[in-house]
């Protein structure tokens, strides 16, 4: 068995919750609009001795949850969802040969489809 490490600090505390957008928001992870009627989840936390909130869209969402749920040594990195996945993950999803990558790589490309809908704009 091997150990599983993530090279940042944990928490000290956080808090997950899913709400549906009243107002428009911007996902801390692809940087889209999160518009009004949009599921989203929102982490508040403290981080290094710091307060910190993401907002991350319903698309981002999915792939986070799908590598938590494929691969044991998943670390969940608020704010750095897509650095995460190009620093390999997907190479391990890949060598493992059980399809995982490909459910995976379909719900990557929906969310880039949504994130070209609804492009990065000034708030």
């Amino acid at each position: 068995m091997s150990m599983c490490t993530c090279d940042y600090d944990k928490p000290s505390f956080f808090s997950e919750v899913h709400h549906t957008a009243r107002k428009t928001h911007r996902c801390s992870e692809c940087g889209r609009h999160i518009q009004p009627g949009e599921r989203y989840a929102k982490v508040a936390g403290k981080w290094d001795g710091r307060f910190g909130t993401f907002r991350r869209c319903s698309n981002c969402e999915s792939v986070a949850n799908a590598l938590k749920d494929r691969l044991p040594c998943y670390c969940d990195m608020f704010g750095g969802l897509w650095e995460t996945i190009s620093d390999g993950y997907m190479d391990d999803l890949l060598e493992a040969e059980t399809g995982d990558y490909f459910a995976v790589m379909r719900l990557i490309a929906a969310a880039e489809r949504a994130r070209m809908e609804n492009p990065w704009k000034k708030m």
